[in-house]
């Protein structure tokens, strides 16, 4: 919920950039204006130029914020993508003891000890099935990358 609240800031962000370079184009053309009515032609065009520069500005800068948003949003979905793949992809057998473990293992045709879980194969399941306790779920990952703990 906080990661969305978040994205939409982000968004209203840059829109609201949008909005303020509208404005600061608009509202200095006004004082210009009554300022060129009252014979001060200096200062109508240093607003004038004020505004076109601040205008230019906000637009350039929600540009940016715009794109962030956007390439922002493309990784993430990239990274849920390979996430769902992997976690998709995964079977497990999780075992509440170590003798369910080893009864699990002997009832499967191949099996492959790990240095935390065991690997198995079998006609009826998919081919990277691995049978773990529930106490060793989240090591598997760190032996697998390389870290020891």
């Amino acid at each position: 919920m906080f990661f969305k609240l978040k994205r939409l800031q982000q968004r209203f962000s840059y829109y609201f950039g949008y909005m303020w370079s509208f404005f600061f184009y608009i509202a200095p053309s006004f004082i210009a204006v009554d300022m060129f009515n009252q014979g001060e032609v200096k200062f109508g065009l240093v607003f004038v130029c004020f505004g076109f520069f601040m205008s230019v500005l906000c637009f350039m800068t929600s540009r940016e914020k715009q794109k962030r948003y956007h390439e922002t949003q493309v990784h993430l979905l990239n990274l849920m993508k390979k996430f769902e793949r992997q976690v998709m992809n995964e079977y497990r057998i999780l075992a509440e003891k170590p003798s369910q473990v080893r009864a699990y293992v002997e009832a499967f045709q191949h099996n492959t000890k790990k240095p935390v879980y065991f690997e198995v194969s079998d006609p009826v399941l998919p081919s990277d099935t691995t049978i773990t306790l529930i106490s060793q779920v989240g090591k598997e990952r760190i032996v697998m990358s390389g870290q020891s703990s």
